[in-house]
């Protein structure tokens, strides 16, 4: 499973099983992150 999350929720995600990935964007001017699960 993989979301593009705003980093001011990253620590939310990672206590989900979450592990981020890749390099930090802009979307929308609010940072985001590519996040991943396996299921």
């Amino acid at each position: 499973m993989e979301l593009h999350a705003q980093t001011a929720v990253r620590a939310f995600y990672e206590r989900l099983g979450y592990e981020a990935y890749g390099e930090e964007d802009i979307e929308a001017g609010i940072p985001h992150i590519w996040m991943r699960k396996a299921l």
